[in-house]
């Protein structure tokens, strides 16, 4: 009784779990993919680090300006005393209070290079190639990232068939237990085939446990990709639309023209 009582509701509230989570197309996971991937992210902020460093500027072609400036203020309460001139006496004494003084200055200064070995020609040469190198890299690893969600999400929706059409066979496994049973108490069944029912459903059991950890590991690693909690809930469309090929010969082409890795290694 225990193994009856203990796989049904567990069966079932997996399966109410997942009616209530949200239905997460193809196309809605490459869009979340490409906004919010961690990795895309740096490979972006990489690329434009090194489209700012490919400039006239950053190679010291252009001239330098340097600008300084600075400003003072001074407040204080000044008094000025004269000493006396002769037997008369001398000069009234000077009280200031809150005396102010400002002093302001200001210098610009111009640095240009007229020639030193064609380094600063290089030096650009360089930062536009390094800048040519990141942009494949960050497209290839789009390319890359991309590959990695198309077969993580088929994997997620055939796990999904797959651990639905496993709840059915346990869910009949314990019924034919529970017939079972019932004629073993009528006499209609011997011990053996009672224990072979049982270990039926103890194997489908095993089974769709399994199942339901490859399930569970598989969305992770969409989550993952997507940039969400490892435990967010979804659960994906069965049925996905594919472009139609093109013919041999026209995507050996688009292949050499656009793919990042050849391109990237060439």
């Amino acid at each position: 009784m225990r193994l009856r009582f203990g796989i049904i509701p567990y069966v079932f509230l997996f399966g109410a779990t997942m009616m209530g989570q949200e239905t997460l197309t193809l196309e809605g996971a490459l869009c979340q993919v490409m906004e919010n991937n961690h990795g895309l992210k740096m490979a972006q902020l990489d690329t434009v680090v090194s489209r700012n460093n490919a400039t006239w500027g950053n190679a010291g072609l252009w001239p330098k300006i340097y600008m300084a400036g600075g400003y003072q203020y001074s407040e204080n309460d000044t008094e000025l005393d004269f000493a006396p001139l002769d037997s008369f006496g001398g000069l009234e004494g000077i009280t200031a209070d809150r005396a102010e003084t400002t002093r302001e200055n200001l210098s610009i200064n111009m640095e240009y290079v007229l020639f030193n070995g064609m380094a600063h020609v290089r030096t650009l040469q360089l930062s536009r190639t390094v800048d040519s190198l990141a942009r494949l890299r960050t497209k290839y690893q789009v390319e890359r990232t991309v590959l990695r969600t198309v077969e993580h999400y088929l994997q997620t929706a055939f796990l999904q068939a797959d651990l639905a059409i496993s709840r059915e066979q346990l869910q009949i496994s314990l019924e034919h237990l529970q017939r079972i049973r019932t004629m073993h108490g009528y006499g209609a069944v011997n011990r053996g085939q009672l224990l072979q029912a049982e270990v039926h459903v103890k194997n489908d059991s095993v089974a769709l446990r399994k199942k339901q950890l490859d399930y569970q590991k598989s969305k992770t690693a969409m989550n993952e990709l997507m940039g969400r909690a490892p435990g967010t809930g979804f659960q994906v469309t069965e049925s996905v639309d594919f472009l139609s090929v093109p013919s041999k010969a026209l995507l050996k082409s688009m292949v050499e023209k656009n793919n990042s890795r050849l391109r990237l290694w060439s």
